[in-house]
């Protein structure tokens, strides 16, 4: 059975998404919309926070779609910290002008945080190559910066 996975963040970076998920095919860009790019809570792995989308109903976030196996979706969820760093839920997202449905990973963590350089340059880099505009990571850092917690996580 093969599931369709909505990606916006790091898993934008061809490299990593092959290593987490190696039976992955890219279906295409897509577009949730009702919500907005955010970076929250912290990861050891990356040493700040992580994307994560959160609801915003005048807002939308462009991404890749995925599809993968039911494999690949177990470890990606391994990957993602499900359930405790991360949860996923089922989302309508639309590409090439049809809408699907697809798993999206949100952080739990609802409070905004400043990510490090290379998560940064991650979600950056993972759009330009795309060629998805990468305006709106820049918004959440700038937010994340204005809001940000004196707690690490």
């Amino acid at each position: 059975m093969s599931h369709f996975v909505f990606a916006y963040g790091s898993n934008l970076i061809t490299e990593q998404m092959e290593r987490r998920c190696p039976s992955s095919r890219e279906i295409g860009i897509a577009r949730l919309a009702g919500f907005r790019f955010a970076f929250t809570g912290y990861s050891a792995l990356w040493n700040g926070a992580v994307a994560t989308v959160v609801k915003d109903p005048s807002d939308y976030v462009d991404g890749v779609v995925y599809s993968v196996t039911e494999a690949d979706l177990t470890r990606l969820d391994g990957f993602e910290g499900v359930p405790f760093s991360y949860t996923r839920r089922k989302v309508q997202v639309r590409i090439r002008k049809r809408a699907i449905f697809a798993w999206v990973y949100t952080k739990s963590h609802t409070h905004d945080a400043i990510p490090s350089p290379a998560y940064f340059a991650a979600c950056v880099g993972g759009r330009a190559a795309r060629g998805i505009d990468y305006d709106p990571v820049v918004d959440a850092m700038t937010i994340a910066i204005n809001n940000r917690s004196p707690l690490p996580f």
